[in-house]
């Protein structure tokens, strides 16, 4: 979770950037309005200092304002996020709003308070009091100059928040409609144990587990059943080291192939609906009393002998024994499907529990698993296989109870979770930066209401004075928007991990994203300047 948790944080921090770009700008347009305000303050006495240190306090004491209002919403949502999310997040008992936390959220709205209230500040606090006499002056043209740089930072953020959330939401939909190799509906698996006087020898191990396989297979509502030791998916993993019968014995363990290794029974295909792709499956007479037999998976076979028509070949496996391949299963992702894309073993190997060799039964005695499919409720299969377990002996329990659908879904929880967190703080972006182009092309309009009327009145057309309007926020836009495509390429490739079956320069996700944040913001843009384009150059004019 450290690179998903670090992620996160930074799309906070850009966030705050937008959120206080914004407040920068409203503090530059409020500065301007008050420019009478500061021009009487300085004839009367009052120095550069003072007037940029009311400024500054009163940014400080807003932002304070909103850090303790936000600490407030940060405690009741990071409980509900708790109870909701309880195993996405490690060590959720130590996850609180401690001191540091408290000292953290309290420092940040002071520093930004006083980092986004020097612009304001320096503009506001300049003593030449016929400034103010200017209709449009030097101080009113460096404003607006600022504002407009604001809103471009504001639109380069956005839209590399916006394409992070597309490119994790495009990984998830892949995650969603991808096959992990089996059929998770309807699968419940229990983890229980051998008795210790049915687990000390290896025939007692043997025997003990095919009892408990028969048993399961004879409950009403189990449409098939099967024990397992060693891997399953998402659960356990147990790897063995192997080769080639053919090849020759490395100088060193290290230096062997290594697969996943499971023990099964005849039915535990059909469980998982695992699809045999070659030969057979397991049967009854794979016993301890004929030749050791064993199924690989297609990537084990591909990697390993470069086909799948492998039936017949033999491998020799690190407990010193030499199977013979009698079939070919489809590839399970025994770590999801995101994990089973980068983990360095992939290939997976099953045995039948009743060739276990003796040098590994005790290793398994301990940990074994019950994987029963049904069409019932999983309450009810749950109840039968703890009376199945009870009857096999009743000094063991059951643990570890869940649904193969449970599973699946717990291996996309961690994605989820980022592309949830992700979105949020993306589309809180696109709505600040929607109203800070809002605001600053409703500022422009405002403070160029006289010249709109006299162009009116003169006879210009309504669709070129919007044209005019949008256009100028059109411009900021499309810069804003290359800007962020920039560093959407880099903030790609620092998200790539998260990433599956994505590249992290992705050009339909770089390409909506664009659209969508030209649409919204030029829409941003349109709205008051069809507002000027209604203005009644008479009364504009009055006003003057």
């Amino acid at each position: 979770m450290r690179r998903v948790l670090w992620t996160l944080l930074g799309a906070v921090g850009f966030v705050l950037l937008i959120a206080c770009a914004n407040v920068a700008n409203l503090a530059l347009a409020r500065s301007l309005g008050r420019s009478q305000e500061f021009a009487v303050r300085s004839a009367l006495g009052a120095g550069r200092a003072r007037l940029t240190r009311q400024l500054l306090t009163e940014s400080v004491v807003l932002a304070v304002a909103g850090g303790m209002l936000g600490i407030v919403l940060a405690a009741l949502a990071t409980h509900a996020a708790l109870d909701f999310l309880p195993a996405v997040l490690p060590v959720t008992s130590q996850v609180d709003l401690n001191f540091r936390v408290l000292m953290f959220a309290l420092v940040v709205p002071v520093d930004t308070g006083l980092l986004f209230g020097l612009a304001p500040a320096r503009f506001a606090s300049r003593p030449n009091i016929d400034e103010p006499l200017r209709a449009h002056g030097r101080g009113a043209t460096e404003r607006s100059l600022a504002q407009r740089l604001l809103v471009v930072g504001q639109v380069g953020l956005t839209l590399v928040l916006l394409v992070g959330a597309g490119l994790m939401l495009r990984s998830l939909v892949y995650l969603l409609t991808g096959r992990f190799g089996f059929e998770p509906r309807g699968v419940v698996v229990v983890r229980t144990e051998l008795p210790a006087e049915r687990g000390s020898k290896p025939d007692a191990v043997r025997a003990a587990l095919s009892d408990l396989d028969d048993r399961l297979a004879s409950i009403p509502a189990a449409e098939a059943a099967s024990v397992l030791v060693g891997s399953i998916v998402f659960t356990s993993d147990t790897t063995v080291g192997f080769r080639r019968a053919d090849e020759p014995r490395p100088t060193m363990p290290s230096e062997m192939r290594e697969a996943m290794y499971s023990a099964v029974g005849p039915a535990y295909f059909r469980t998982m609906q695992i699809p045999l792709l070659r030969g057979r499956g397991f049967t009854r007479q794979d016993d301890a009393h004929h030749p050791a037999v064993i199924i690989v998976d297609q990537a084990l076979a591909l990697s390993v002998f470069g086909s799948l028509d492998v039936v017949g070949q033999r491998i020799h496996n690190g407990f010193e024994q030499t199977l013979e391949i009698v079939g070919v299963v489809g590839h399970v992702a025994h770590r999801g499907l995101d994990g089973d894309a980068t983990t360095r073993i992939r290939s997976q190997m099953y045995v039948p529990y009743s060739q276990l060799p003796d040098s590994a039964t005790a290793l398994f005695a301990n940990e074994v698993f019950a994987v029963v499919r049904s069409g019932v409720a999983p309450e009810s299969l749950l109840t039968s296989i703890r009376t199945t377990v009870s009857a096999f002996d009743p000094n063991v329990t059951t643990h570890d109870e869940r649904t193969m659908s449970d599973a699946v879904r717990g291996s996309q929880d961690r994605r989820s979770f980022s592309l949830a967190v992700f979105g949020m703080f993306a589309s809180a972006a696109l709505l600040l930066s929607v109203i800070g182009i809002y605001g600053v092309v409703s500022y422009g309009v405002s403070r160029r209401t006289r010249d709109i009327g006299i162009r009116l009145a003169l006879g210009a057309q309504s669709r070129d004075v919007l044209s005019g309007i949008v256009g100028e926020g059109g411009r900021l836009v499309i810069i804003g928007t290359l800007l962020g495509l920039t560093a959407s390429i880099g903030l790609g490739r620092v998200i790539a991990p998260l990433l599956f079956q994505v590249r992290a320069i992705d050009p339909l996700t770089l390409g909506s994203m664009v659209v969508l944040v030209l649409v919204v913001t030029l829409t941003a843009s349109y709205v008051p300047a069809r507002r000027a384009t209604r203005i009644d150059p008479m009364v504009a004019l009055r006003c003057e």
